[in-house]
Parts: structure tokens; sequence; C-alpha cells
């Protein structure tokens, strides 16, 4: 919809074929790109501004990560799609407070999420209109934050979930899990919840020529030509899902790597590992004794909270008819102040007295990625030295959407869902031949009398 004021048209924006199906599509949460130059940016900020056009007083929550990505991308989007609405008195900008009002009273706010503590600035708000620019550049528990807030006491307000974005970034497994995987692209996807309630989610593709300018499709496709990365190029260029800049396991293929889960020999050993916390992530694994293939077997993860008792009991039930070896999980979880503060005990402690028992991984990050690339690696055979059960969906869907850490540029991105690549290096780490000098020393006494 376009609004105008005698000679002012507002928005100033004329959508292309693709935005046009973005804007006219109705779903709950709404995903639109994939390839860059798509005019994400500018198919969010038309939407927000045509919403608070129609509905006054509503307020309109748009974000980026941080503060100077909201003013190099939304800002000039705004000031060029409502420049001379703005000139003309009709949308004032109260830049302390960062949000836009309009003569009907809607707000645009232009807001940021940069941190876990960030998301809590937003606690307690009603947020019936979000726009997120980059969605895969945010953690996936940040968003569904957010989405808590999607809601509204007023019942003459529409409530939506719009986002546009590219693949790869730290949320790029998420995302594709959300929006990408379940359906083909603009096929709306309906979600059962609990009392009988419904979620719709829809994801529209598009790529630089469904960009409307010429000149800047022109323009683009030449930038992206020359992009030396075949991976960032094919990804920015295509809107490939399977592949990505900054990608850590470039290597891994679901035909490779998953197998059909069989009958292990009883004769084989197994143990498990786990990298603790509310994301508790429990795997089980094999070897074959004589071609020395590693199989994960079996995942626990937990998406919420959970008592260590509880998580032990699940653990205990899953090893009800079969010999587990051995234990190997973070050790940090022999820290002291860590488990339960009122009688002093370490968390490995707590699961020891569920008759739960565990071993200090090393740790060591660098030797644990340098693990977890060659068991993935190609056996003579033709096979890699690990494969994992179909049935480890979990760790399937994360190992893949792993990113590069921007900083520490030789690990991954700890603010990826990283929970199941941690147990992974734990599991696989006694296997390594150890560097000495980087490994820790546990002895008995502290950590409960458990032996490394």
């Amino acid at each position: 919809m376009t609004y105008h004021d005698q000679s002012v048209k507002v928005p100033d924006y004329t959508a292309s074929e693709r935005q046009t199906v973005f804007h006219t599509t109705v779903a709950d949460e709404k995903l639109y790109g994939g390839a860059a130059g798509g005019g994400k940016t500018a198919a969010i900020v038309a939407e927000a501004g045509t919403l608070a056009l129609e509905f006054p007083g509503i307020p309109v929550n748009l974000f980026r990560r941080t503060i100077p990505e909201l003013k190099a991308t939304i800002i000039p989007e705004l000031n060029k799609q409502f420049g001379a609405y703005i000139r003309a008195g009709h949308m004032k900008w109260h830049g302390q407070d960062r949000y836009f009002e309009l003569s009907n009273k809607s707000r645009i706010f232009l807001n940021y999420l940069d941190n876990d503590n960030d998301i809590y600035r937003y606690q307690g708000s009603e947020m019936p209109i979000i726009g997120v620019d980059e969605l895969t550049q945010f953690p996936q528990a940040w968003i569904e934050y957010l989405i808590t807030r999607n809601r509204t006491s007023n019942p003459e307000w529409p409530v939506i979930f719009m986002a546009g974005t590219n693949p790869g970034g730290v949320g790029h497994g998420w995302v594709k899990s959300r929006f990408i995987d379940p359906v083909p692209p603009e096929t709306i996807h309906t979600i059962h919840l609990d009392e009988g309630q419904t979620r719709t989610r829809v994801f529209i593709p598009a790529k630089v020529d469904d960009h409307p300018i010429e000149k800047f499709k022109t323009d683009y496709k030449r930038t992206l030509a020359s992009i030396s990365d075949p991976q960032l190029r094919k990804a920015l260029k295509d809107g490939d899902w399977d592949v990505f800049s900054g990608q850590v396991f470039r290597e891994f293929s679901r035909g490779v790597h998953v197998v059909d889960p069989f009958t292990i020999p009883t004769h084989w050993q197994r143990w498990r590992a786990m990298d603790h916390g509310n994301n508790n992530s429990v795997g089980w694994f094999t070897q074959d004794p004589a071609s020395e293939r590693i199989y994960m077997y079996r995942e626990y993860r937990e998406t919420e909270y959970k008592t260590i008792k509880e998580k032990a009991r699940n653990i205990k039930q899953f090893e009800a008819t079969e010999s587990v070896s051995y234990g190997m999980a973070d050790p940090s979880i022999w820290a002291a102040g860590q488990g339960n503060h009122a009688t002093g005990k370490s968390i490995a402690q707590m699961y020891s007295d569920e008759s739960v028992d565990w071993m200090p991984a090393n740790n060591d990050r660098k030797a644990g990625l340098d693990a977890v690339h060659g068991y993935l690696g190609i056996m003579k055979d033709g096979y890699p030295k690990l494969q994992f059960f179909s049935t480890c969906v979990s760790m399937i869907r994360t190992l893949p959407s792993l990113p590069y850490d921007k900083v520490k540029v030789d690990d991954v991105d700890t603010k990826a869902d990283d929970h199941d690549y941690d147990m992974l290096r734990y599991g696989l780490m006694p296997f390594v031949t150890p560097d000495t000098d980087d490994i820790d020393t546990y002895t008995s006494g502290d950590e409960g009398g458990l032996l490394y």
C-alpha cells in the first residue's frame, strides 16, 4: 500500500515481482532473501513503514545486530523511502531514543541486539510488528525471546514477524532448519502448537536478478563474480543454503557421513560424551574394531532446563540394556561452585551421586577441531572414519552449519550452536595422541575421586 500526501509518495518504493510476493504473502513469520542483492532491507523497511501508516499508534520494531549496522542500512533506507514525508513534517526522528514518530502516533523503533543481556531490555514489551535484517547474524535463543514479545493487546492490530537474510553467520543452522528445510519455498508451513493453536512460516527466495534497478543488478553481479571464495560466491549469488562463507566443516556430506541405524555387535566398545549446560548435549559412540571406524549412534539433547538428577535418569534409561565403558565431559563440570551451592558439590559429583560417572575430556580446542576434521576424512576403503546414525538429527543439523569465529579464525564461533560439536570433540579426543604440554592435569580430591 502506498500513501500520498498531495505530491508526497510514501513509502517512495516500487516493489519488484519477488518483493511483491513477500508483501502479499500472509504468515505469522516471513523470511525474505537467500541471495545477496534481492532488496531485502528495502522490502522490510517498506512493509514496516506501510504498517505504521495503516495502523495509527502501532509500534514497529526493527532490529540489526549493532548500532553501526542500523546507521549503515536501516536508517538510510528509511530516509530514502520516507525522506519527503519527513521533510513535509509528518515524521519526526527522536535520536536519543532511536525512533521515528509519524503524525498518526505510530512509531518505528530502531533496535540492536548484540549480546545475551540486550534481550532483557525488551522484557515486558509488546511488539506486534518485528522486522529483523540479516536474521542469520543472530543466535536462535535471542530471536525466540523476541518472538515471545511479538504480541499485542489491541485486537485491531496485526501481529507479524518478518526478516531478511543471506546464508551464513552464527544463525545459519537454526534459520535453515526453521524456514528452509521443512517445506519448499513459498509454501506456508503450519506448525501445530499446544491446545490446538497453530503458527505459520514461509520463506520467499530472491536473487540479485530480482532487484528492481537494472544498474544495481549489473554492478552487483560484477561484484559477486569477483569474489574469490567459491563458497561465499555461491551462497551470495545463488542463495545456496548448503554452503556458505566461513563454513567450518565443508567436507560434511549427508550422503557420506550419515548411515541408517544398524544392530551394533555386542563386542564393540561403547562410550559417551557430554557438553553440559541448559542445552545439554550427550552422544553415544561405538567403534568397529576391524575397520576402526567410529559411529555416533545416539544423541540426547535438552532444549529446556532439566535438573542434573533428571538428566542422569534419562542417561541411565538410554543405557539400561547396554554396556558403556566410560564417559567424557567438559572439564569445567569439576569446577568448584558450579554445582550445588549448598553442599559445595561439583556438577561431576552430582552426576556421580546419580551413578553416572564422567572423566575430564581434553579441552584443547585446536586439537579438538583437528580431530573432528580428521575423523570426517575418508579412509582407504572409501568411507569416512566417522559416521552418524540418521537418528542423530541435532548433530546432523548443527555440525555442517557451524561458522568460523571472525576473531579466533582457527576455532568455531562459540556464539553459534556449538553444543553438539563440543560433545563430539570430547568423544573423539581419547583417540588422538595429545600434546601433553597443552593438557591440564586432573587429580583426585576436589574432583570427587575421579581419575583422568
